[in-house]
């Protein structure tokens, strides 16, 4: 019964694609970790890592060589990482990495370094090259978060962060980065109450021929007049949270 007990306990903890801590896991480390690092006053970190192309490679080459990719990922992580820290994936094509003593966040940046060049090295799979690439936000508790939470939410922010940064980077929570995130989300509450509140309304912008100068047609345009930030920039949407993959 101690043995049955013990493998239910294993399992339920186990990712069974990569064999890596799965979600829950990853939070127990992260916690344990985020305690220690109270304790000792020594900084600990959590890297948030997610696949850039990967989707295709589902798409082109089917799920079963997809798995086998997630699983070479998972190698290449542990790999890295050694006896630094705990691997663990968090689901689809998203890993974590769990550093207990994050003191020099030197050493921190060359790990994340090192993960991303390993990462976009190309995989053979079945006779078949396949090539991704990671982005990685990472956040270091207690200082940027002070539970689990906390820390999780500024390392994803981070990660977003590396994506927007045109994928293939490694980003750092910042307090800034928080201010950023903070700006967003209340210009998408904003938005949502501008179509109620009337305040889109249509400009007209003409289409002129090049060969003769000649008007040939209009093109419309939606511009929004916000109460307090005046004419809000096209540019300022693309701020918004959006789907990383």
């Amino acid at each position: 019964m101690r043995q049955t007990q013990e493998r239910l306990t294993h399992l339920a903890n186990m990712d069974v694609l990569s064999g890596l801590p799965n979600r829950g896991r990853v939070r127990q480390l992260l916690g344990d970790a985020l305690r220690q690092a109270t304790a000792n006053n020594t900084p600990c970190a959590i890297l948030f890592l997610d696949l850039d192309g990967f989707k295709p490679v589902n798409d082109t080459f089917g799920h079963p060589k997809g798995d086998a990719v997630l699983r070479a990922v998972a190698k290449r992580l542990v790999d890295e990482v050694g006896a630094d820290g705990h691997v663990g994936r968090m689901g689809g094509d998203e890993f974590a990495i769990v550093i207990t003593d994050a003191q020099s966040r030197k050493l921190v940046e060359q790990l994340c370094d090192r993960i991303i060049v390993s990462i976009k090295e190309p995989y053979m799979i079945d006779q078949t090259e396949i090539r991704i690439g990671v982005s990685v936000g990472c956040a270091f508790g207690p200082i940027d978060g002070a539970t689990v939470d906390d820390l999780i939410l500024k390392a994803d922010l981070a990660l977003y962060q590396a994506k927007d940064a045109g994928r293939g980077v490694a980003r750092y929570f910042s307090s800034e980065l928080q201010s950023e995130q903070e700006d967003r989300v209340r210009l998408e509450q904003d938005l949502r109450q501008a179509v109620t509140s009337k305040q889109f309304h249509l400009a007209f912008q003409p289409l002129v021929s090049a060969k003769n100068q000649k008007l040939v047609g209009f093109e419309a345009l939606i511009r929004w007049n916000h109460p307090q930030r005046g004419f809000v920039p096209p540019g300022s949407l693309s701020r918004l949270p959006r789907n990383r993959a």
